[in-house]
């Protein structure tokens, strides 16, 4: 009996600490977004070696392997007709709930403060230049369950090798659950 009382009291001092914590806001606690864009590489997804990441998770924030994780969001290669392309995961998979995009925003990274809320290629190969800008939409987070939650991020075009097939660039996502706010200044 002594072991019942004990855990409820337990339970019911971190109930309160808890309460108290989130006070009386309804507002949700957003992570702040990161100050400065962060750089990735990308090999060629085509002719690349499986030993180098060729995709882009949004969700994670990193670039991936498309052999070890099966969650990504757009891939690079090289397209023999078009040249470097982004291909976004709905031109690879039969996902039911398949919302990961791309687009080419016609802003600089740094006025580029909003992701769209549509307007973004699901199926089809995106040719991309250096100095392009980027904008991207994940594909549904599972960890929510059927609760709708996408990550958005930007992204520029630093370099692209052709000869070796590789692309570098800067990106910057959202590490909160359907907000489309790319602007670091906004940070609390």
């Amino acid at each position: 009996m002594r072991a019942c009382s004990t855990r409820g009291a337990v339970a019911t001092a971190i109930a309160i600490v808890v309460i108290s914590a989130c006070g009386d806001s309804t507002e949700p606690i957003l992570l702040p977004l990161p100050e400065n864009a962060e750089r990735a590489l990308l090999t060629d997804f085509i002719s690349g070696s499986l030993l180098d990441p060729s995709a882009f998770d949004l969700i994670a924030r990193h670039v991936i392997r498309t052999d070890q994780v099966s969650g990504w969001d757009f891939v690079f290669y090289l397209d023999e007709n078009e040249g470097p392309v982004l291909v976004s995961r709905g031109a690879y998979t039969e996902d039911e709930d398949n919302e990961s995009g791309i687009q080419i925003a016609l802003s600089s990274f740094d006025d580029l403060t909003e992701a769209p809320e549509d307007g973004y290629v699901v199926l089809d190969p995106v040719q991309i230049s250096v100095g392009d800008v980027v904008v991207g939409r994940s594909r549904q987070d599972l960890n929510y369950g059927s609760l709708r939650c996408r990550y958005f991020g930007k992204f520029i075009i630093d370099a692209i090798d052709e000869t070796e097939g590789t692309l570098t660039l800067s990106h910057l996502v959202n590490p909160n659950c359907e907000s489309r706010n790319l602007d670091p200044s906004t940070n609390p």
